[in-house]
């Protein structure tokens, strides 16, 4: 390699980089809270969805709330002297106040499970109350399958409901702490998890799936690809449902989870702390959600993450656009003084005193070494000319390679 002063403070760099270390920018997410102030109902938020025209569903324990990203319309029980729409005119709700799960079909169809009252649809603008289990069960999630039928985990069993039809046939009813939680695999089968069992739906019946560790119930239950994304009492867990294969991941009694747009999985956990992938195998904390109490977890179209907190009210996290490299990362706490793209995808930082930095698009990060040209470090300015070299002004001589 040639080396070369230059008086007048400039460094041209066309050779190798040093010191490489794979690193990511940190960033914090920052919650916005919405409370009953911004118009939501004064009370847990237990469950959440985006319908397809944009709108967010929110499901509380005082009623359903439908936000268009600046105020909320609440829909309550018909059945409580009352209830007004937003312009006082009279308006009709669920069968009860007290959500618990919300999902859309592919026909856009809105179906919300209550806590006391069963099993409510909203469709072409009208709330119908549908009468299964008496009316009177509680519904915990709710599922399309592949063949378009409505999945339904109630305290009193799993039934498939035909929604032109309405015609429901059950597939189990002998657990007595009921079920909880629903998934599809791959394969569309569907799977069934309750606090005490794990089982997969077999023609009409329940197969029993045994679950690793001595763990007996299962609390999160989330498609994750081919196979499943599964939460034990004890440890979260990947599945793959043909090969009967556990996957342990290292994050202990997970409850909730919700994957976002990089297809990485967020997990709030019994602690209340909260974790996320951090796409190198690992998780990373979120200290801005722990401790807030979330029971429900969902992702909107725009990559924000909404929280649902049992009395924190409704919780929206967007990555920033700006990320943060630590001093330990790039070696340095002096001032950025100049930035440059690579080209490649990458940056090239300068500092005040502090040297060169390259970041590539992977995420690795690589220290320019000014000093071997017996030069200061202090970078003022960086060009990258039409040949792909970096030329360096600094505040003293410099060199060229």
């Amino acid at each position: 390699m040639r080396l070369m002063a230059l008086a007048f403070g400039l460094l041209v760099w066309c050779g190798p980089v040093l010191a490489s270390t794979a690193v990511h920018p940190d960033y914090r997410v920052r919650p916005k809270v919405f409370t009953d102030d911004d118009g939501l109902p004064p009370s847990g938020v237990s469950a959440l969805v985006q319908a397809r025209d944009g709108y967010l569903w929110v499901g509380t324990f005082g009623g359903l709330a439908r936000f268009d990203g600046r105020t909320f319309r609440t829909y309550r029980d018909r059945h409580v002297p009352g209830s007004l729409h937003v312009d006082g005119e009279p308006e009709t709700g669920p069968s009860s106040d007290r959500i618990v799960a919300l999902h859309e079909d592919d026909e856009g169809r809105l179906w919300i499970g209550t806590e006391d009252a069963g099993l409510s649809v909203l469709e072409h603008g009208e709330f119908r109350h549908l009468p299964f289990c008496d009316g009177l069960c509680q519904i915990n999630d709710i599922l399309q399958g592949p063949d378009r039928g409505i999945w339904v985990a109630s305290s009193e069993g799993v039934f498939k409901l035909d929604p032109v039809s309405g015609q429901v046939v059950w597939s189990g009813r002998s657990s007595p702490a009921g079920y909880t939680r629903l998934a599809s695999d791959g394969l569309g089968r569907i799977h069934v998890a309750g606090y005490e069992s794990f089982h997969v739906v077999a023609g009409q019946q329940l197969r029993p799936i045994r679950l690793p560790g001595g763990n007996r119930g299962v609390r999160l239950l989330e498609g994750n690809g081919d196979g499943l994304l599964v939460g034990t009492e004890r440890e979260l867990y990947r599945y793959d449902p043909v090969r009967q294969q556990w996957q342990p991941l290292g994050v202990e009694e997970p409850a909730l989870a919700a994957r976002d747009a990089e297809g990485l999985w967020w997990v709030s956990q019994l602690s209340g702390k909260v974790v996320r992938e951090d796409g190198m195998g690992g998780w990373a904390h979120v200290p801005e959600l722990s401790g807030m109490g979330i029971i429900s977890l969902a992702w909107d179209d725009e990559g924000d993450l909404w929280a649902g907190s049992g009395s924190k009210g409704l919780l929206r996290t967007r990555k920033p656009l700006f990320g943060l490299f630590s001093t330990s990362q790039l070696g340095t706490n002096m001032a950025g003084r100049a930035i440059i793209g690579d080209g490649n995808g990458g940056l090239w930082f300068g500092s005040a005193c502090g040297g060169v930095h390259h970041w590539s698009h992977d995420g690795g990060v690589q220290a320019l070494p000014l000093r071997k040209a017996q030069v200061g470090e202090c970078v003022t300015s960086l060009l990258l000319d039409h040949e792909g070299v970096l030329w360096v002004g600094t505040g003293e001589g410099g060199w060229r390679g």
